[in-house]
């Protein structure tokens, strides 16, 4: 299918025949204390439900009350169950912008945080920060640091970007993932062999790339992040552009979690624009 500008669209990463990473277990929410009722419980983990201390904020086994689960590819947030979807993007009253160090990144970061603290409603108060900064990301191992209550924001791919890199190789929590070789890109959709793009490196330009956008939910530590990136810089902020410009203003209908985008300059000022074509290689949940 192909999309002008006007369009909705969703992300693209890249990938080789085989899935990098190693997966993780365990999850934000359940306590380990026993108790009768909640004076046996204490700090976040405040609430007893069926014997057991829990945040029900983010529970998602008691997600706002006891016994109150959420259905599976949902997640607990702010006590609220939420769908892992792009289109949960606004609903977090704050979010944070994390920066990789790379300035074309850093330009594409700014699209996506200006455009989510203009244009969500209720508003989105966004901060940014560097990835160095453990407040954020942990800088050793990428993981996001967070929490629930929180979104974060990241522009670059895996080879720059540290939580993506621990989200899409060292926890594979990404439903979609680039891989690459010494003459080729690729995208790949997890668990699947044949690659969803892969073409060798001349294919990829500033005028032609294709991008990964996706919304994932970490299941260590509850934080939900949202990242675009392309194969090189001009397709990071063409991913950025679409998001801003297409996917946001039609938020309320997007339910799936990533897509890949061929992104095709249309008016030659090798960047985004409206008169640029964007088409859906794929996109799911």
């Amino acid at each position: 299918m192909v999309a002008r500008a006007g369009i909705i669209v969703f992300l693209l990463a890249g990938g080789c025949a085989e899935e990098p990473g190693s997966g993780i277990v365990g999850g934000p929410g359940g306590g380990t204390g026993a108790c009768r009722d909640d004076g046996d419980c204490a700090g976040a983990q405040k609430t007893c439900c069926g014997g057991r201390c829990v945040d029900t904020a983010v529970d998602e086994g008691h997600c706002g009350s006891c016994g109150r689960a959420c259905d599976a590819g949902n997640f607990c947030a702010l006590s609220a169950c939420k769908p892992v979807a792009i289109g949960t993007v606004c609903s977090f009253p704050d979010a944070v912008l994390v920066y990789d160090g790379e300035p074309n990144d850093a330009i594409s970061g700014n699209m996506l945080a200006d455009a989510v603290a203009a244009r969500c409603s209720p508003p989105v108060s966004v901060a940014r920060k560097d990835q160095t900064d453990p407040s954020a990301v942990d800088p050793a191992s990428g993981r996001p640091a967070l929490g629930a209550e929180r979104l974060l924001l990241a522009a670059g791919g895996s080879f720059r970007q540290k939580v993506v890199d621990y989200l899409m190789n060292a926890t594979r929590q990404t439903r979609a993932y680039y891989a690459s070789d010494a003459t080729t890109h690729g995208y790949f959709e997890r668990g699947n062999a044949v690659p969803l793009v892969q073409q060798p490196d001349s294919a990829f330009t500033d005028q032609h790339d294709f991008f990964h956008m996706e919304f994932v939910h970490d299941a260590s530590t509850g934080t939900a992040v949202a990242f675009v990136y392309g194969v090189h810089g001009q397709g990071t902020r063409a991913g950025a552009w679409h998001f801003a410009h297409t996917v946001l203003p039609r938020l309320a209908t997007e339910q799936d979690a990533w897509a890949v985008v061929e992104w095709i300059d249309g008016d030659d000022d090798h960047g985004p624009s409206a008169a640029d074509t964007f088409r859906v290689v794929k996109s799911g949940r």
